[in-house]
Parts: C-alpha cells; structure tokens; sequence
C-alpha cells in the first residue's frame, strides 16, 4: 500500500486511522485546519499540512509534491460559516484528488445516505436528514469522478475501545452502532485490498446493529 493522506485526522476516526496506518510503518500525511492537533500527530510520524477543505484555493499546497499512488481518505463532516464540509468541502478535495497523483479516494459518510435513505426511521429522518442530504451530495460527486473510490457508511458512532468486531454490509437495510476505532481498523483493511473498489458499504457492529432482511458481511 503507498501512502496515504487524512483529511479530518486531529480527532475521531481520522486519528484513529492514522495511529493504526503509522503501526503498521506506513507513510501517513495529514491536512489540518487548525494546528491544535499538530503537535499529538507529529508524535506519531505523521507528516501534516495545513489546508481547509473549504477553501479550494489552501488545497493546492496540501497535494502539492505527494508521492504518486497515493491514497486519500476523507472523515471531513460538519458545518461552519463557509458551509457544509459533508457536502461542499469533501467535493473540493474529490475535484483536488483528481489533479493530483491520488489513485484511490475513501470517502467515510453515514448510514441513511444514497439508497440507504428509504430505510431510515421518521425519527431520525427528522434529527439527522438534512446532513445525511448533504453527505449524499458529496458520495454522488465522488462516484461521478474519475477516481477509484469506496464509500463507508458507519452506524451511530461510539467512542468505546475497538471490539474488533466491526463488519461491512452491503444490504441498504441495516442499521446499527459501532465504535469509532472499529470504523479506523476497517478502512485500514479497505486500504490494502482492490476487492473493495467502486464499492459502497455500511458499517456496524456485528453485535450492535439489526436489519430487517437477510444479509452477509463483505469479506474484504
């Protein structure tokens, strides 16, 4: 696997990524907005840039000289006075990614997004559907691009230690919770193997989700 570059990596799952990406000795980059977690990812080996995703114009020097092949994995949500990062800043980094020597794009939205929508409750259609609009903007541009992409939907997101027992579904239907850690190990999986490309999955814990129909967990 050649490097890879973390967008949303000063807390959550994007630290998490790059904690387990520098244990396995791999070339982890890292573009902040503010450098408050600097210090905390420089600890790790992590090379960091500064750039705001939604700034098109910040991005060019973040991409600038990045080793070809290099992979690029966005965590970005949220909303500021610029906007939404879930929907405006990840499409900035998709349209920077293809300029760029990146040859894969990991893009970590929601459950509730694209297809999945139809199966969302009307309560949490209420709470959450505007952002889950937003996060679906950004999955459409991305698998319009000319990257290779895998698109990870994680369930309600906990901040428990990893349980090692986070799967990928495919079956638009489930819902669930997972640890953030989890959500870490399994893009660090779908990182390593081409059997996910152009894919788009959900991620739960197999202990801590439920679906009304029958369904398999992806082998990656």
């Amino acid at each position: 696997m050649s490097a890879v570059l973390i967008f949303g990596a000063s807390q959550n799952v994007g630290f998490h990524l790059a904690r387990i990406l520098r244990l396995q000795g791999k070339t982890v980059y890292a573009c902040l907005r503010s450098p408050e977690a600097r210090s905390k990812l420089e600890e790790l080996g992590v090379e960091v840039r500064m750039g705001d995703a939604m700034n098109p114009d910040s991005l060019a020097g973040v991409f600038n000289g990045l080793p070809a092949g290099i992979r690029v994995v966005s965590t970005l949500g949220g909303r500021n006075e610029k906007g939404w990062a879930d929907s405006t800043g990840n499409i900035n980094l998709v349209a920077r990614a293809e300029e760029s020597p990146a040859k894969r794009f990991i893009l970590v939205t929601s459950i509730g997004c694209g297809e999945m929508g139809p199966h969302m409750s009307d309560r949490a259609r209420q709470a959450f559907g505007h952002v889950i609009a937003e996060k679906t903007k950004a999955e459409e541009y991305l698998r319009a691009s000319r990257l290779d992409y895998t698109i990870i939907r994680p369930g309600g997101l906990l901040n428990d230690v990893a349980s090692g027992d986070g799967i990928l579904v495919r079956e638009p239907a489930i819902h669930g919770m997972i640890s953030r850690e989890d959500v870490a190990h399994l893009i660090a999986e779908i990182l390593k193997s081409s059997k996910t490309s152009r894919q788009v999955f959900a991620c739960v814990d197999r202990h801590k989700c439920r679906c009304e129909k029958p369904f398999t967990p992806y082998r990656i």
